[in-house]
């Protein structure tokens, strides 16, 4: 030992052993409380600190865990509009169908080559124009600039009202997804 740089007598008060801190206000005490909890899915134990269990504790001990609660946790059972059959959901979902099959022949039904013609003639682009010059070219639900000729009545099921001007109304492209919207529930 050196005598110009003797070791302080106040130093071996603060050896520092495993699990603990240098901290002059606390002597010698474990860093952190330990407590153990049961996963919810697989029943396993979990060793957390208190303040880890207290802010982040969520009950699972992997994200394996997690994901399969997810998974199987709660849902609701509800009925698909397109083919009546049974699907579940989580809580809270807004899904009406149990596939994007479903979805997709519900929605949409394919046109066929004589709608394709009808809406590609000069009559029905006149009826187009004729609505939109009416309306001023004018969303008649919100009041901004709107271009979509919408049918009333719908265009498939009423022939005779398919080039009735009266048939027909101006809409943005905003307004008119939501009436398509509304119409399917």
């Amino acid at each position: 030992m050196c005598m110009k740089h003797p070791k302080p007598i106040w130093l071996d008060k603060w050896k520092i052993e495993k699990g603990q801190r240098l901290s002059p206000e606390t002597e010698f005490k474990p860093s952190a409380r330990y407590v153990k909890l049961p996963c919810k899915v697989c029943g396993s134990m979990v060793r957390l600190t208190e303040t880890k269990a207290k802010k982040y504790w969520a009950g699972f001990c992997s994200k394996e865990c997690a994901y399969n609660k997810r998974r199987t946790g709660l849902s609701v059972e509800k009925t698909c509009k397109a083919c009546d059959s049974k699907y579940n959901v989580r809580p809270g979902s807004k899904s009406k169908f149990c596939s994007i099959e479903c979805h997709d022949k519900f929605r949409r039904k394919p046109w066929t080559d004589f709608d394709k013609h009808l809406r590609q003639s000069w009559k029905y682009k006149e009826w187009r124009s004729k609505v939109l010059v009416r309306d001023n070219f004018i969303c008649q639900k919100c009041k901004k600039k709107g271009n979509i000729a919408h049918h009333l009545e719908l265009f498939a099921l009423n022939p005779e009202k398919r080039f009735d001007i009266n048939n027909g109304m101006t809409l943005c492209r905003k307004c008119h997804i939501q009436i398509h919207n509304k119409e399917l529930h």
